[in-house]
């Protein structure tokens, strides 16, 4: 009795913050939704806001409704910044964003969520008006005027002509010679600049340069990722959102020497890092990726991104930042300007992908 005691009393206390907070910088709206959410969270068998600062927790709500929802966005209406949040509610920013995270992984809460989003967020779903058919995104209108039959075999048709034009594609490439990439990553964002230069097989698939990768970067594939290559995303396939199977797809097939493209990691954090080919070379076999070069550590997982690892940097480089909890929890050992490119080389070796 006494922890459902506990759970009503610290859920109405977190109500009566975020409300407060909504009433003076954003709307009623907004109320609604975090006092929504908020009750979620009460229901959980294991209730996430019984230990911890409820004021964090408070923060964690706004921000993780705020993010799916482009509340950070300056052109957005309503429209705050991370700082109005954590300033009002005096918690750190990277605290705020870890909690918010969290929050948005217990409920795998998203851009356009159905439960979580404004009126406003609805109407700029970009396929708020269109029916999934076998992949292809169809206009409701189009759906009205035509029989169902009829926009259903059509939709057949054209998912019959792309796998005709990926096989031909794919039986072209075999009679080509083998190449070596060398690609520069480095990470957006973050200063000072982290980057790696390695070499792949021009043959290799995406999701194998995903591999690649996370081991060259240091991250641990524990969350999604995507590349974004000439306006088409590439990962595990998800034909209702668009997302072209990373497996199927060469590297070869899609960027040459010079091009560029973009490879997204953990969509929470949003780790953004910049793909540049700087040379194709000839080569006599397929070789195994190697790391040519590098500098500084890869930020840790689950920090908040370029802004959270930003407040890590500042508390390690200043000892009177006042975040104990937040170098107990990066570790001691973390040095960000450490690189050891023999050991994200014997990383590759085990590799298997």
């Amino acid at each position: 009795m006494k922890v459902k005691n506990d759970v009503h009393e610290r859920k109405q206390i977190l109500i009566e913050m975020t409300a407060g907070f909504c009433d003076k910088k954003l709307d009623s709206e907004y109320r609604e939704l975090c006092e929504k959410l908020i009750s979620k969270m009460a229901r959980k068998r294991q209730v996430p806001f019984l230990a911890g600062k409820l004021e964090l927790w408070a923060a964690a709500v706004v921000h993780a409704l705020g993010y799916i929802n482009f509340l950070f966005e300056k052109d957005a209406y309503p429209s705050i910044s991370r700082d109005d949040i954590c300033g009002y509610f005096k918690t750190s920013k990277s605290s705020t964003v870890q909690k918010s995270k969290l929050i948005r992984d217990m409920f795998k809460l998203s851009y356009f969520d159905p439960e979580f989003s404004t009126a406003q967020t609805a109407r700029s779903n970009p396929l708020s008006d269109m029916i999934n058919i076998n992949g292809l995104f169809v206009p409701q209108a189009l759906l009205k005027s035509l029989s169902g039959t009829a926009v259903t075999e059509k939709a057949e048709k054209k998912e019959r002509h792309l796998r005709l034009v990926v096989n031909k594609s794919a039986d072209s490439e075999k009679n080509q010679k083998e190449t070596m990439y060398i690609i520069k990553v480095t990470l957006k964002d973050c200063r000072p600049p982290i980057w790696r230069r390695f070499q792949i097989s021009g043959s290799s698939t995406l999701y194998k340069l995903h591999r690649v990768l996370q081991v060259v970067m240091g991250w641990e594939n524990s969350h999604l990722y995507q590349f974004c290559i000439k306006k088409v995303f590439y990962s595990d396939p998800d034909p209702g959102y668009g997302i072209e199977n990373a497996k199927k797809i060469r590297l070869d097939q899609l960027a040459g020497a010079r091009d560029s493209f973009t490879y997204e990691y953990d969509f929470g954090d949003g780790w953004n890092h910049s793909i540049q080919v700087e040379k194709v070379l000839p080569a006599q076999e397929k070789e195994a990726p190697r790391c040519l070069a590098g500098a500084r550590a890869c930020p840790p997982e689950d920090c908040g991104g370029p802004w959270g690892y930003g407040e890590i940097l500042e508390a390690i480089n200043d000892p009177e930042h006042g975040e104990d909890e937040m170098l107990e929890w990066v570790g001691e050992d973390y040095d960000p300007e450490a690189f050891d490119l023999d050991q994200v080389n014997r990383g590759l070796k085990r590799l298997k992908c």
